[in-house]
């Protein structure tokens, strides 16, 4: 990049320098995959040598560089990205094969949950990072006391077991009989619950195509990103449960689903609320291709929550009839829209069935 500003050749005893059109100056910076390199063209010496550069002019000058090193940087820098681009290019193709889509459609969809997972808060914190956290911490366990019986001789005390052993310790005039026995308390630790499942309700009603006045872009994109953040942060803290703490909480199996209401079809016909995922620890390329489609397109229907809340209340039913009990599961249910329900009756009844 190119700099424009002043060269600082000497200051007054007060520190006060005078800055006139002489001291105008613009040098050139380089990035070297590192950091930011001074590459100043200036000569040292002519009538620039009349300059009496300080301490700190002194050491950026020692960072110029030759014009054999500028092109070593930028050799550098053109390999990396090269090597960047294929690396891309690969991993592009790979989704593609993986979820059964061309290669255009694959990058749209892995650059929009690029987008997500980079998305910070106002303290400048990944929101990806905190909400695998968040996923992190409703893991709990119960604390669940255990008495262990081990034997031991006279000397370590406990109570008195086996008189026999203890009377042929004595006939053989043993110094520290045996016999006895000592109980200990252990604490060991069983997870409230061996599952966690996450239902996200999607609204695809015509207003989400108005855009967000925060953001300035259409809510529907908005709904996206928090989809992705939802599941993506969910699946990386399933990952976490699986290699590092399953000897501390048991198997934890984490599966998501989700459910969109108010499509239309290209007719402007009504759609029923649909399953886009069903429940599943499934999160690979095909089902984030998944996610994707369902909340790009098919926008521009009304808001009837309340069936969206119905199908969930019978996709939970009809797997906690399956599972018979297997597992306690923990399930949540996240209901996105952004404005009033076609019938607020309706909804409020289907969300006092969850209870």
């Amino acid at each position: 990049s190119l700099i424009e500003g002043y060269y600082v050749d000497k200051s007054d005893l007060s520190g006060t320098t005078v800055l006139g059109g002489h001291n105008s100056h613009a040098w050139t910076t380089l990035w070297n995959g590192i950091k930011w390199i001074e590459a100043d063209a200036t000569p040292s010496d002519g009538e620039d040598s009349k300059r009496q550069p300080n301490e700190e002019n002194e050491e950026k000058l020692a960072e110029v560089l030759s014009e054999e090193e500028i092109e070593q940087i930028i050799r550098e820098a053109l390999q990396r990205l090269e090597k960047e681009e294929v690396e891309n290019q690969q991993k592009i193709r790979q989704f593609a094969q993986e979820a059964g889509c061309d290669e255009a459609v694959a990058k749209q969809v892995i650059d929009r949950l690029e987008q997500a997972r980079l998305k910070k808060n106002s303290q400048g914190k990944l929101l990806q990072s905190l909400m695998r956290d968040a996923w992190m911490r409703l893991e709990r366990r119960l604390e669940v006391p255990k008495v262990r019986t081990r034997k031991v001789r006279l000397s370590e005390g406990g109570e008195l077991d086996d008189e026999v052993e203890l009377e042929l310790d004595l006939q053989v005039k043993e110094s520290d009989p045996g016999g006895f026995i000592k109980r200990e308390k252990e604490l060991t630790y069983r997870p409230v619950f061996d599952g966690i499942d996450v239902i996200l309700i999607a609204d695809k009603s015509l207003s989400m195509e108005d855009n967000d006045p925060t953001t300035g872009q259409p809510k529907r994109i908005d709904q996206q990103t928090l989809a992705f953040l939802l599941l993506d942060s969910l699946h990386s803290a399933a990952k976490i449960f699986a290699k590092k703490l399953r000897k501390k909480v048991g198997d934890m199996e984490i599966r998501s689903c989700l459910v969109t209401f108010g499509a239309v079809d290209n007719g402007g016909r009504a759609i029923n609320p649909k399953i886009e995922l069903p429940l599943s620890s499934a999160w690979g390329p095909g089902e984030q291709l998944l996610a994707y489609k369902a909340l790009e397109d098919d926008f521009g229907g009304s808001t009837p929550d309340y069936a969206g809340l119905n199908v969930v209340r019978r996709i939970i039913r009809e797997d906690e009839e399956y599972e018979a009990g297997k597992r306690k599961r923990l399930r949540l249910t996240l209901l996105v829209t952004d404005g009033g329900s076609d019938s607020a009756r309706d909804a409020q009844k289907e969300k006092e069935e969850f209870d």
